[in-house]
């Protein structure tokens, strides 16, 4: 195999370095957890950075049996701010080297 010189591994040097940034952005979002309240913080939703949920935590004050409704809205919105806050991350984690590959060829 012969030594690549110039242009040609100067692109290829920037391929690896943007493969070994994108493999840590990877994972440090597997080890990250995100939170979500809902109701003012009555519910709280806690998800994994591959967007599973571990666990949504509901305060005694906002169980009321006459108010179910209100229960399940508080739920969904603890989760959409959760996945929120998770597409966020992913999006500061992944979009500056997005940026970097698109240079590549400049």
């Amino acid at each position: 195999m012969t030594e690549e010189s110039g242009p040609q591994a100067d692109l290829l040097a920037r391929v690896r370095e943007a493969q070994q940034s994108l493999q840590d952005a990877q994972l440090k979002l597997a080890t990250t957890t995100v939170e979500g309240f809902g109701g003012g913080g009555a519910v709280r939703a806690i998800l994994h950075g591959s967007g599973e949920v571990l666990d949504v935590v509901i305060s005694p004050s906002a169980v009321d049996p006459g108010r179910v409704t209100d229960l399940s809205q508080m739920v969904v919105a603890a989760l959409q701010e959760a996945q929120a806050s998770l597409k966020t991350l992913h999006q500061e984690s992944v979009n500056p080297l997005l940026k970097s590959l698109g240079g590549l060829t400049s």
